[in-house]
């Protein structure tokens, strides 16, 4: 019981911090306004397709799509799309946003109960939603829509990162960088160990991302230069911005 209670609590927490962050600055993060944060997220999305490689009959689940920052990107791509959030505003800006498609669906739901049967979805694909959430009872409704040999994309912030670090454990910094109150930060191995302990579930968590969303735009190609060196060289990657979640769920 006190469990729920602690759930119900975290889930409001951050629906009443969407919504105020929505209704008074327009956004839901900083980081995705900025031209280096909006490659970030185009980089995400073409690493999504080139570890996963989507087919065009596919059946794609997002979760947490928020504002539809990259349920956009996907649907233009042509890929059949349900997207779902938490926080009904954000959805409302994210049908705005992307508009009338056939090819895409959005609802309102919470990630520990997702509203649709079993064995539904070909590709499950989720963008710093997560760390949002209780990761153990998310998975666990991941793996039950999901069809056999079903792939997965998530991408999430690295606790190792300094100033993720920082930003998680300073109340003062996490509140000036819009961090909703109960959101954390994952390390590589922590998560790779909790996602493969779920039985069928084949994953690979990777350091990506040394781009910082404030990275000047006449400086942006060359920092995305250095970022694709940074994230192959051992030890120092492990303190790259991102984590990539990848893999195959096998039932």
């Amino acid at each position: 019981m006190i469990i729920l209670e602690i759930l119900l609590f975290k889930m409001m927490d951050e629906k009443e911090h969407f919504t105020r962050l929505l209704r008074e600055k327009g956004h839901i993060w900083w980081g995705a306004q900025t031209p280096a944060g909006r490659r970030r997220n185009e980089k995400k999305v073409e690493l999504f397709q080139k570890l996963l490689r989507p087919g065009k009959g596919e059946l794609l689940l997002e979760v947490g799509c928020g504002t539809g920052e990259y349920t956009g990107r996907i649907v233009s791509r042509g890929f059949r799309v349900v997207a779902f959030d938490l926080t009904e505003v954000c959805v409302m800006e994210a049908c705005r946003s992307v508009g009338e498609a056939e090819n895409c669906h959005f609802s309102v739901a919470d990630s520990s109960r997702i509203p649709f049967r079993e064995n539904v979805f070909d590709i499950c694909l989720g963008v710093s939603i997560l760390h949002h959430v209780n990761v153990k009872r998310t998975w666990a409704e991941i793996v039950r829509v999901c069809k056999n040999g079903a792939r997965f994309f998530f991408s999430e912030p690295n606790l190792l990162n300094p100033q993720v670090l920082l930003e998680k454990k300073i109340p003062w910094l996490k509140k000036k960088l819009e961090d909703s109150p109960r959101e954390t930060a994952f390390i590589r191995w922590r998560l790779q160990k909790t996602l493969r302990d779920f039985a069928g579930t084949e994953v690979r968590v990777e350091n990506i991302d040394f781009i910082h969303p404030l990275t000047p735009v006449g400086g942006l190609k060359t920092v995305e230069r250095i970022s694709d060196i940074l994230e192959r060289i051992p030890v120092l990657k492990e303190i790259s911005g991102s984590l990539a979640i990848y893999g195959t769920i096998h039932k």
